[in-house]
């Protein structure tokens, strides 16, 4: 029996150990060199089309870092694949490289590789009362000088804002009538 319990403690912490499916992201670190982003974006988007031309069946996704220590590093990823997915890339790998050594390989710091894994018991999805999230959404108001006490008296009445958030939008009504007094001071009048 203790070699039975210890088979199966054994084959469950491996199950355990193993990351849900699809779960596995390629991810490429890029940093061009100094003087060399368009070039890389260039490469990058010709890299691209010869994967389409491959029918290369993965989605990839570019994130460009725009703060910290990796500002101007570039993300290049592909998720949603298990370890059988990386072990069977179905493109040419000697033609993968050579068309990378030529659109891409001139114009960086030689990049880096690495598997991630997205943790869906970590992470905090859309509550499920908000719906899904807007990526863009805006709403313009025109405003004249004696609309805006309607306009915060709106956002608070109409909208359900707190009185943080209309004075919130009142700061940004100043910071803006400033900016114009000092561009263009014959708009306000």
């Amino acid at each position: 029996t203790f070699v039975l319990t210890l088979a199966l403690v054994g084959a469950w912490g491996l199950a355990s150990a193993q990351p849900q499916p699809k779960t596995l992201c390629d991810v490429r670190e890029v940093k061009p060199k100094p003087g060399a982003r368009a070039q890389f974006e260039t490469g990058l988007k010709a890299h691209m089309g010869w994967h389409k031309k491959q029918n290369d069946t993965w989605a990839w996704s570019v994130l460009e870092i725009m703060t910290g220590p990796k500002q101007g590093s570039y993300y290049v990823f592909s998720c949603g694949h298990d370890w059988k997915d990386m072990a069977a890339l179905d493109v040419n790998v000697a033609a993968h490289d050579a068309d990378m050594a030529s659109t891409i390989v001139p114009h960086v710091e030689p990049p880096t590789r690495s598997f991630w894994r997205y943790r869906p018991e970590l992470s905090r999805t859309t509550p499920a009362d908000r719906g899904a999230p807007a990526f863009w959404s805006a709403t313009t108001y025109y405003l004249k000088p004696e609309g805006v006490i309607a306009f915060l008296n709106h956002l608070e009445a109409g909208r359900g804002n707190g009185i943080a958030t209309r004075n919130a939008r009142l700061g940004a009504i100043h910071v803006f009538a400033r900016f114009l007094a000092g561009r263009r001071p014959e708009i306000l009048g």
